[in-house]
C-alpha cells in the first residue's frame, strides 16, 4: 500500500517554523509514505489526484488554476485533496483550529472536480455532499463527539465509503431537563437511558461502541432537592457500560414551594393530554414544558 499526506501545517510559506516543520517530516523514512509538501498532479489508475497542502493566506483556486490553464487538469475527472474551509468560514467545526483556506462553490462551478476530498473540518461529512470531509480520525477533545472514521476512495468505480475506526474514545453529552415532580432521581435515571440508547442506535456501530463512550451529563431544570441528583446520573451512565466522565447540575434549580409546584403538576397533565398532529410530538412537548416551567418559576 502506497501512501500520501499532505503536509497541512498552518504555517505561512517561507516561515522559519514551516522550514523546520518539513525538515522533521522529511525525516520519515517508511517507503511506501510520500509527504506532499506542495501542489502536485498525479495519477492513480488513470485517475488525476490534485493534491494541495494548506497554504496561509492563499485560495484553493489559486493552485488549481495553473494546471487548469494548461490545460493538464481533466475537468469533470479529477479528485481534488487539500485542506481548508468550503464555503465559508465554518470556525466551529473545525475543533477549534485556526486557519483558512477556502474552496467557493464557483471553484467548483469553474473546474469541476469529479470528487473534492478535504481536511480541516473535524466534523464528518455525508458521503452524499459534494465536498467530503472524512473529520478528525481521532478526537482532539471531549467537543468532538461521535464515532471517528476515514474515508476510502475506490479510484477503479470513483466511490467513497466510510470505514468506522474501532478504536479511541466517542463522546458523547447528555443535556437533562429535569420537571418537578417528587420523583425527579427516577427521570434522571428514564433520561439518562432513553440518550444514550438513542444514540447507539443511531451510531455505525451501535452498541459495540458502549465500552469506549466516554459521556458527559447536564442536568437543568427544577427540583425540591439536588440530592442524589449527580450519583444518579453517574450510576445510569456506567449501568450501560460506558463511563461518566463529568456531570454537573449548575443549572438545576431547587424549589420547596408547594403552591407553585402544584400549579407545575397541573399544566404537566394539561401538556400531556394534547393530542397533536406533528412527528415530533414528544420533543414539542418537552420543550414546551420547559418553557411553562421556566415561566411558572419565573427563572
Amino acid at each position: 500500500m502506497k501512501i500520501a499526506v499532505t503536509a497541512d501545517l498552518h504555517l505561512k510559506s517561507g516561515d522559519q517554523q514551516q522550514e523546520e516543520a518539513f525538515k522533521l517530516i522529511g525525516r520519515f523514512t517508511v517507503e511506501n509514505l510520500k509527504v506532499v509538501s506542495e501542489p502536485e498532479l498525479r495519477v492513480l489508475n488513470d485517475r488525476q489526484f490534485l493534491f494541495i497542502p494548506y497554504e496561509e493566506g492563499k485560495t484553493m483556486a489559486e493552485f488549481i488554476e495553473p494546471p487548469a490553464a494548461s490545460g493538464e487538469l481533466e475537468k469533470g475527472r479529477f479528485v481534488l485533496v487539500s485542506h481548508g474551509d468550503f464555503g465559508g468560514y465554518r470556525r466551529k467545526e473545525s475543533g477549534k483550529e485556526a486557519g483558512y483556506f477556502p474552496l467557493t462553490r464557483n471553484d467548483l462551478l469553474e473546474y469541476e472536480p469529479a470528487s473534492v476530498l478535504l481536511g480541516h473540518i473535524h466534523v464528518p461529512s455525508a458521503t452524499i455532499s459534494e465536498v467530503l470531509y472524512p473529520g478528525s480520525p481521532y478526537p482532539i477533545d471531549e467537543s468532538e463527539e461521535g464515532e471517528r472514521r476515514i474515508l476510502l476512495y475506490d479510484t477503479v468505480t470513483a466511490t467513497v465509503d466510510s470505514l468506522w475506526l474501532d478504536y479511541g474514545p466517542v463522546y458523547y453529552s447528555v443535556d437533562l431537563f429535569v420537571v418537578l415532580d417528587g420523583n425527579e432521581l427516577a427521570q434522571v435515571q428514564k433520561q439518562v437511558r432513553e440518550s444514550i440508547n438513542s444514540h447507539l442506535r443511531s451510531t455505525p456501530s451501535g452498541e459495540a461502541v458502549c465500552p469506549r463512550l466516554r459521556v458527559r451529563v447536564s442536568l437543568r431544570g427544577f427540583t425540591t432537592s439536588r440530592e442524589g441528583m449527580i450519583e444518579t446520573a453517574k450510576q445510569a451512565v456506567e449501568d450501560l457500560g460506558a463511563v461518566c466522565i463529568s456531570a454537573e447540575a449548575r443549572k438545576l434549580e431547587v424549589s420547596d414551594d408547594e403552591n407553585l409546584s402544584t400549579i407545575a403538576s397541573k399544566v404537566r397533565d394539561k401538556i400531556e393530554e394534547i393530542a397533536l398532529d406533528y412527528l415530533e410530538e414528544d420533543e414539542l412537548k418537552k420543550l414546551v414544558l420547559q418553557h411553562a416551567y421556566e415561566i411558572i418559576y419565573r427563572r
